[in-house]
């Protein structure tokens, strides 16, 4: 017998029709320290049903430890 399971977001069931798409992690943020995984603190299961929902947000794309460095450098000679 499998557990019942739904979408975080909107509440529908997770089914074959509608799969788990993403999984989200809720990471704190504290200055001078490093954000680490593996100490989130809360967490979501994002359905196919609002996936669209999900993409509408203003997402950062991933940044190298070079595009980082050279990031900084930039803003403290300005």
């Amino acid at each position: 017998m499998s557990a019942h399971r739904e979408c975080d977001s909107c509440g529908r069931k997770i089914t074959d029709d509608n799969p788990i798409v993403m999984k989200l992690f809720m990471v704190p943020v504290k200055p001078g320290k490093p954000a680490k995984h593996s100490s989130y603190t809360h967490h979501m299961d994002v359905g196919h049903c609002c996936f669209n929902k999900v993409h509408d947000w203003k997402w950062q794309p991933r940044k190298s430890r070079a595009e980082m460095g050279d990031a900084k450098r930039l803003r403290k000679a300005s």
